[in-house]
């Protein structure tokens, strides 16, 4: 079996880097030259309306979840005081802890993870720029498909930035 070796993931990185910013670029230039002054200087929406719907019906179905099996299941009871305790400020700060479950949640493509901890990130007063370094990590370890889940983790943290 091969390995990937150091120049082919900074080649990869570089080429994705490339991308992005030619991406980036694209987009700026059909939007006929026009630049929205943001907070964090973007100059494209990130989120449409179904991107919007999207996130919401993941809130909604967490909410109905977790009052029907906070009321029928032991096992979801004592998984949520796991929870609780695995988020807790210890050796690591909370907002740490939810910035590596973000990496994670990049590489198992778990669009209702990235929903909840990029929130709670939020919450624990990690900075934009640091969620972002926490998705790249998720990015850097997943290879070519964590950047479908990278796509998603953008949105979510525009969804919250805009909710500020």
């Amino acid at each position: 079996m091969t390995y990937p070796t150091f120049e082919r993931t900074a080649t990869w990185t570089t080429f994705l880097s490339v991308y992005l910013r030619i991406n980036s670029l694209v987009i700026w230039l059909f939007k006929g030259n026009e630049k929205e002054e943001r907070h964090n200087h973007q100059e494209e929406e990130i989120m449409n309306c179904q991107d919007i719907e999207k996130i919401g019906k993941i809130q909604s179905d967490r909410k109905t979840a977790n009052e029907f099996y906070s009321k029928n299941s032991e096992v979801y009871r004592s998984f949520v005081s796991m929870e609780r305790k695995t988020y807790s400020n210890g050796e690591l700060e909370k907002r740490y802890k939810e910035m590596i479950a973000i990496g994670i949640s990049i590489i198992i493509n778990c669009e209702s993870c990235l929903e909840w901890h990029i929130k709670e990130a939020l919450r624990s007063g990690a900075p934009e720029k640091q969620i972002i370094e926490a998705i790249e990590v998720g990015i850097e370890m997943g290879g070519g498909p964590a950047t479908v889940s990278a796509r998603f983790a953008m949105k979510v943290l525009e969804y919250y930035q805009q909710k500020a």
